[in-house]
């Protein structure tokens, strides 16, 4: 049986803040918790358990791709801008 680690000692192990691991614990980490506030991680269960949510904590950054613009707003857009441009011609620098 392998030693049960704290919080904190679990942090340094995985290289992460202990808050991170009380996190973690909210999303199903295993442990076990001791008293009314205190909790001991399994270090092989708790990598394990990493390794197998992966995905979960860890989301593909592949984000959709992106909608065209629609050139009727690119048409507004510059049409704003030729007017913004005008309007600082026209008014006097104060």
């Amino acid at each position: 049986m392998t030693d049960r680690l704290t919080t904190e000692q679990l942090a340094v192990r995985l290289g992460v803040s202990s808050r991170q691991i009380q996190r973690l614990a909210t999303l199903g980490l295993p442990s076990i918790p001791v008293g009314a506030r205190a909790r001991r991680y399994d270090p092989v269960a708790c990598e394990e358990w990493l390794q197998a949510n992966r995905e979960l904590l860890c989301p593909s950054t592949q984000r959709p791709p992106a909608a065209g613009k629609c050139l009727s707003a690119s048409a507004a857009s510059a049409f704003t801008d030729e007017c913004r441009r005008a309007r600082l011609r026209v008014m006097p620098s104060v």
